[in-house]
């Protein structure tokens, strides 16, 4: 549903494609080669061509004059990997910005250190106005596709349900931590502007209205909050 994240982004992908090919490239002609003079080769016969070996340590003396230099010579070229991944980086990172997205969701801010939901919202701003618009693409096509599946339930299997149009949430992106939900909920509960259920679905989300009633009953039952009060005003 809605335009793909890779839409915009063919030409970066072959970008990307082209520098890792050449950082490849590096590393195969960074291999360590000799180059030998002629004389250094041991001939094999007619027809068998020659070879050099590289782990002999013994040496005879050669015939060859001082003046020429005419030595073993070490051929390695140096590796670009710094040239390569800095430029890899600034690839990806533009082609994450380009799709709608933040480059913190792909790991190339940040130095790993813990930050809060509210500074993950700050960072990822771009992604998760993506993730909005995405998730407005395929509500409420989930809810009709997962509508038809009923009917079909209903009609083909003679399940014995009333085929009602689901309705299709999507939870945040990013969740708080216990501990700052705890403290969130404190914090409110001193200032006596939440109730007893609201700090039950806050601490489980996932729970239904069943289960937050009971949860709601057991605390005040431990609490002593459902007790009437003893000295409260009666009526005239």
């Amino acid at each position: 549903m809605g335009r793909s994240d890779y839409a915009a982004v063919h030409d970066l992908f072959d970008a990307l494609d082209e520098t890792w090919t050449s950082w490849m490239r590096d590393i195969r002609l960074a291999r360590a080669r000799l180059i030998v003079p002629d004389a250094y080769i041991r001939d094999r016969g007619p027809g068998a061509g020659g070879s050099f070996d590289d782990d002999r340590e013994v040496w005879e003396a050669l015939k060859i004059p001082p003046t020429e230099g005419a030595g073993i010579t070490l051929s390695q070229f140096d590796i670009r990997v710094e040239e390569h991944r800095a430029t890899a980086e600034a690839i990806v990172r533009q082609a994450a910005q380009t799709a709608g997205y933040s480059p913190q969701s792909f790991g190339l801010d940040g130095g790993g250190q813990p930050i809060t939901a509210t500074e993950v919202d700050s960072r990822d701003q771009r992604s998760m106005v993506t993730r909005k618009k995405k998730a407005g693409y395929w509500r409420h096509a989930t809810a009709e596709m997962l509508h038809v599946l009923l009917q079909v339930d209903a009609a083909q299997f003679g399940q014995p349900i009333t085929p009602n149009r689901p309705r299709v949430e999507f939870g945040d992106g990013v969740a708080e931590s216990e501990q700052a939900t705890a403290t969130t909920l404190d914090l409110l509960n001193r200032a006596g502007a939440v109730s007893t259920a609201t700090k039950v679905k806050a601490l489980h989300p996932e729970w239904d209205d069943t289960a937050v009633k009971a949860e709601v009953a057991a605390i005040h039952a431990e609490t002593g909050a459902a007790a009437p009060d003893p000295v409260g005003t009666f009526p005239m």
